[in-house]
Order: structure tokens, then sequence, then C-alpha cells
């Protein structure tokens, strides 16, 4: 027979692997993103955040026995078959606000400021400019969940998808590499049946004594896999730079204590890396000027059908993205430095104080991933938005897209090996041939048919 415990509660350190964003609602005029912040400075993850997340990946078992189990947990809607409607059982888990271990300071918050770019032009919008206050890499933070009442079974369950967690990601942008973590320290305190008993007829404490949960069984689940993953190798075939803004912003800061600005590039733990969210821009951008090149579209309403078209893949206000994206890592490092100085226009000498030095790397390549949701692939719906994703996948292949900053002074050129299935793929032949192995209700031939079809069907003003 199952154990059966009570007052449980089970305790962990949550510590981010990449920078965190958790919007506290609130946006100023100057579109400033803030983390959630409490009344004694400190940085904390809402329990329904953290409540959620674990709900979601319940969905996503494979196990449906296993699922039961856990949605009685954290809650599941229930068919009248009488009266015909739903209703909601509310779940047991109860989720504390995680809060950060150290009050704020530059040691746990960076903000780093964002901008979106022209498609046609790739420079900045006007009036896109906005800031975000995220939470550094390595920050912890001191987790707690707690129940009245679980089987040994139920609890053992909870343990494993606690260990499974970090697959999902918290907060802000986790389409784009963010809001990463991983838990450790994973302690359980409760009290036993039979401790209880033992209370209620011994004792004359006023609360059970809770122990330490030792003997309990990690009950390892299973979720399914809703993604493609493919596995990128970004190979630079030209100088490549990611300006660190931050740091710039702290240096043009204090600027009259500076000889000469150094403009470094963006790593994290001192390896140089792509940004998830920058990758997603560029592809972005290329998927307009797809877009605009098939349709043959320009002026202002051209640009809100190619947002709207392109909404199932990368997402919008009503929807969410359809892949998600890592930073993409450098491998095999040099560092180098590099002078620039700028022209004046009009006398053409060198302008005075514009002289500063770039500190890029050479790499042999950036790693990293790109997830497509399998719903996304096998629903015919969007097999219009997969072609024009499909097409991204081989420019990337051919290397028409670029990255980076300084891509008019010829930086930021790239090509990509892409692994599909484990399978190593070079060039847009061998991708395709692949892919329509893998994808028989998808193939390249159908996604461009739906695609040309589409074509047809726009209109423009």
């Amino acid at each position: 027979m199952s154990e059966i415990f009570y007052n449980i509660s089970i305790k962990a350190t949550l510590t981010t692997t990449s920078p965190m964003l958790l919007g506290d609602g609130q946006t100023g005029d100057s579109y400033d993103l803030k983390s959630c912040i409490d009344n004694q400075n400190r940085f904390y993850i809402p329990g329904a955040t953290l409540k959620g997340s674990l709900a979601n990946l319940v969905q996503r078992l494979e196990d449906d026995s296993e699922k039961d189990e856990l949605q009685h947990l954290f809650g599941q809607e229930k068919q009248n078959r009488i009266r015909g409607s739903k209703t909601f059982i509310a779940g047991k888990v109860r989720f504390l606000d995680a809060t950060s271990t150290q009050e704020i300071s530059e040691q746990i918050e960076e903000t780093i400021t964002r901008n979106s770019i022209d498609p046609i032009t790739r420079t900045a919008k006007e009036h896109h400019l906005f800031t975000q206050h995220q939470i550094k890499v390595g920050t912890q933070f001191t987790l707690e969940l707690q129940l009245e009442r679980a089987t040994q079974v139920q609890l053992e369950q909870l343990l494993g998808l606690l260990v499974i967690w970090p697959q999902q990601a918290l907060g802000r942008n986790t389409n784009n590499g963010q809001g990463q973590f991983e838990l450790s320290d994973i302690q359980t305190f409760a009290t036993k049946s039979s401790e209880l008993q033992q209370w209620l007829t011994e004792s004359s404490e006023a609360l059970a004594p809770t122990k330490e949960v030792n003997d309990l069984l990690c009950n390892f689940v299973q979720t399914k896999d809703d993604f493609v993953t493919l596995a990128l190798d970004l190979v630079p075939y030209s100088p490549f730079f990611s300006t660190d803004h931050q740091d710039k912003q702290r240096q043009l800061a204090n600027k009259a204590t500076e000889d000469k600005l150094l403009i470094r590039s963006i790593c994290q733990n001192g390896i140089p890396i792509i940004l998830g969210s920058s990758f997603r821009g560029a592809l972005k951008a290329q998927a307009k000027r797809i877009f605009h090149t098939l349709t043959n579209s320009f002026g202002d309403n051209a640009n809100q059908l190619a947002e709207e078209f392109l909404a199932p893949i990368f997402g919008d206000e009503k929807q969410s993205s359809k892949f998600k994206v890592s930073h993409f890592s450098a491998q095999n490092k040099r560092q180098l430095e590099q002078n620039f100085i700028a022209v004046d226009r009009f006398t053409g000498a060198v302008k005075n104080g514009a002289n500063y030095n770039l500190q890029r790397y050479e790499v042999s390549s950036y790693l990293g991933n790109l997830e497509i949701e399998r719903s996304f692939i096998n629903q015919s719906q969007y097999h219009p938005q997969l072609a024009i994703l499909i097409l991204l996948l081989r420019d990337l292949l051919e290397g028409e897209i670029k990255l980076g900053a300084f891509q008019a002074k010829g930086f930021g050129c790239i090509k990509a090996n892409i692994a599909l299935n484990q399978k190593p793929i070079t060039n847009w032949q061998d991708f395709c041939n692949h892919w329509n192995n893998s994808f028989p209700d998808a193939t390249i031939p159908q996604l461009e048919a739906a695609l040309q079809q589409t074509n047809k069907e726009v209109h423009y003003d």
C-alpha cells in the first residue's frame, strides 16, 4: 500500500542559465520593461508563473496515467455528461513566490537597449526603441511548493516532474533562448501518516512535526516529442561582430575618462555568442523580403500584410511563435582588435573624437538549435508559412542571410550546416531529399504549391 504524506514542503534552488525577463506588467513612456521586484528590492518569480509552467509541462507528458495523477495535483477540467458542461477542479499544489537570494545590483541585473530593424534598409526603425531590465545568468532563487496531502506515487511523480522542468523556460522571450534555468538542492519535508497518527494520539505539540524525507524515489516521467530540432552550425566566411551594447553604453557614459572607445563583442561566461533574438530578427527581416519578392508588393500596406502573413511563424500579440531559437556559442575562438575611424562627410578628414577599437573574435563556427513545433508542420493550414521558413533554411545553407553589426563594411556573412534528425546537411538538394523523406505529408513541392496558391489570393490596395 502506498504511503500517504501530509504537510508537504518541497524546497530547491533555482539558478538562471540564460538571461531572464519576468515582466511586471507595467511599461512607461520609454517602453521600459522591468522584471518583478518585491518590497525588499529583490527579484521574484510569481508563484502563478511557476505553477503555470509546470502545469503546461504536465500536459506534454507521454504516459496518460502519469498525467492523470499529476493533473489531480495541478487542477483539471471535468466534463459533466449529464449537464453537458465543464467543471474546473482546483489543484492541490501551492507555489510560493520564488525570491532571489540577494538584493538587486549590477551583479544580478543588466539593462539592455533594443530596437526593431527595418527589413528593407536594415537600419533601426524610428520610435521602436525600448529597454529591458534582465536578470543575469547565475542568479539564484529560493523555490518552495506546498501540499497538504499526497500519496507516495504522486509525490515521486512530482519530484520526477521537477527534474525535467528545466526543459521549459520562464518569463518573456523564451523562444529566443532566454528564461533557461536549472534546479539543485531539491529537498522534501513531510509528515508520514504513521507519524501523524502518533501525534494525534500521543503528542501535546500544537503542530505535527515535519521531517526531511530521504527514502523517496524519483519517478522519471517522459514528455512527448513536440518539436523537430535542427542543429545549426553557423560558419562565418567574413569577419563577424555582435555588439555588447551594455558595455558600450557604460563606456560612453564615462567617455570623459576614456582615451579611446573599445567596442566589445557580446559574450556569455567568456564565450562569444549570437543572441537568439538577433538570429530571429535576421530571419524575420529576410522572411519579409521573401514575401515582398514573391508577391511583388510595396508600400505601407505591403508591410502590414507581411506581418499578418508571417504571424503564425514569428508570433504576434494574438499567437505565439511556432519555433524556438537558442543562443549560438562560438567554437575555437581567437580574440582580435581592429581600429576604426569615422570620416567627416563634409571635410573628408578624420572626424574629431571618432577613433575607436573593435574587439572581435575569429571563430570556426557558432553552434545552436532551432526547434519547430510538430503541429506547425503537420497542419496543412500553416503550409504557406512553413514554406517561408524552409526558404529561410535554404538561404542559411547558401549564405544569403547576414548577421550582426557592420554589415555595410562586409561583416556578418555566414553559411549554415544543418543537422536534421542527426543527419548532417550542407546543401539545399540534400536538405530537400531528407525533409521529404522525414515529412511525407509536408514535402517541399507541397509547401511550394501551398505558397503559390496563397500568393494568388493576396490582394493589395
